[in-house]
């Protein structure tokens, strides 16, 4: 993977996160931060609460949609370009 991200979305302790992938395509990394009661130190997992699937579910359709707007020219752009309004209504859950 490259150095830098593409683009990342984030809910909570949630995060998704978008690579260039080979040949111009995408790679995406879903992991949560947490921190641990007797720990002051933050971690990370990737393993989910059924509560938090929901939340899940919506990161991944927003870097999916994400994904298909870039297409796969081989101009990809950068985290800091603006992401486009989300239309929840779509999803049948």
């Amino acid at each position: 993977m490259s150095n830098k991200p593409l683009n990342k979305f984030r809910d909570k302790g949630i995060s998704l996160t978008v690579w260039p992938g080979r040949n111009g395509g995408y790679q995406v990394k879903v992991e949560k931060s947490y921190k641990p009661k007797d720990s002051p130190e933050w971690k990370k997992t990737d393993s989910y609460f059924p509560d938090e699937l929901e939340r899940l579910e919506k990161l991944c359709a927003d870097a999916r949609r994400w994904i298909h707007e870039q297409g796969q020219g081989t101009e990809q752009p950068r985290i800091d370009d603006p992401l486009p309004a989300f239309d929840d209504s779509e999803i049948p859950f």
